[in-house]
């Protein structure tokens, strides 16, 4: 049984206030690491098993990035 390589980049984020920021952040992470290297849930899926897709992401991934937006932070609540 050999060693799985783990190089892979996984961001999560939530969906209702990090997915323009997290959007970004794929698109400069896949610039550098290159496409079939980092995971965001709806580009990199497609149909079919979600859950195990996930999970294998995840196995694979050596670093997941979390990105967090201001309403799950709770500063929505004092914008200017």
């Amino acid at each position: 049984m050999g060693l799985r390589v783990r190089d892979h980049i996984f961001i999560s984020y939530r969906r209702d206030d990090a997915r323009g920021a997290s959007g970004r952040l794929y698109d400069w992470l896949r610039i550098g690491f290159g496409r079939e290297r980092v995971f965001r849930d709806v580009h990199s899926i497609g149909v079919g098993r979600w859950r195990e897709k996930i999970d294998s992401a995840l196995a694979r991934s050596a670093v997941c990035v979390t990105v967090i937006g201001r309403v799950c932070l709770g500063f929505a609540r004092w914008e200017r």
